[in-house]
């Protein structure tokens, strides 16, 4: 499915909403910030976060991807996908009912093999309810990063709009579901994130209700 918006290396959107019968949202090719976007209803994902297309596997280039603030609502599967090395920043941003906020790539295209940069997220002063399944999780074997400061829980109490997750390490060859089952490498919010991707103090995700 085609995006919305195509944005080029270094483009910055602001006071846009999105709505109910988008598809794949933005696509960044190279860094992009999108201030005060909210996304009606998410489908395929919000924003995809990528390199530029003429990036190569020896590219020594990152990137760095910004959203501040702005909201996402009901996305079907991930509302972040961020496949360019480099950075994610998600600050001040609200996000309700999605499995995933933000997600690094799986086994990864031919743009970011498992020799480029990591991928990196820091998700701060924002607002979350379910339900959901993790708010971040990256590529333990591509020394990705999860950081949280700030991040409120709402609806924990609720099974019907519970975030089971905070974070999630996972293999990139492995379903992120199997392991998430019973998995020591997955984050439940209130929890110390221990892990070689997800490394913050248990204070950095706090459940209000």
């Amino acid at each position: 499915m085609s995006p919305i918006l195509w944005l080029s290396n270094g483009v910055t959107v602001s006071n846009l909403i999105i709505g109910t019968e988008s598809s794949s949202g933005i696509w960044c090719s190279g860094s992009c910030t999108l201030k005060n976007v909210y996304f009606e209803r998410v489908c395929t994902h919000a924003a995809a976060f990528n390199a530029t297309t003429d990036f190569t596997k020896t590219d020594r280039r990152s990137f760095t991807y910004t959203v501040e603030g702005g909201a996402g609502l009901h996305a079907l599967d991930k509302m972040f996908v961020q496949s360019g090395p480099g950075k994610t920043i998600i600050n001040n941003f609200c996000g309700d009912g999605f499995q995933k906020v933000w997600r690094s790539c799986g086994t990864c295209n031919d743009e970011v093999s498992q020799n480029s940069k990591q991928r990196t997220v820091t998700i701060t002063n924002s607002n979350f309810t379910g339900k959901g399944h993790v708010i971040a999780s990256g590529n333990a074997p591509y020394k990705d990063k999860v950081s949280f400061n700030n991040v409120k829980i709402f609806g924990y109490k609720n099974r019907s709009t519970r975030i089971v997750y905070a974070c999630g390490e996972v293999k990139p060859e492995i379903s992120e579901d199997h392991l998430a089952t019973g998995a020591s490498n997955w984050y439940k919010p209130g929890q110390t994130g221990t892990g070689t991707v997800c490394n913050y103090p248990a204070s950095a995700v706090k459940i209000v209700n």
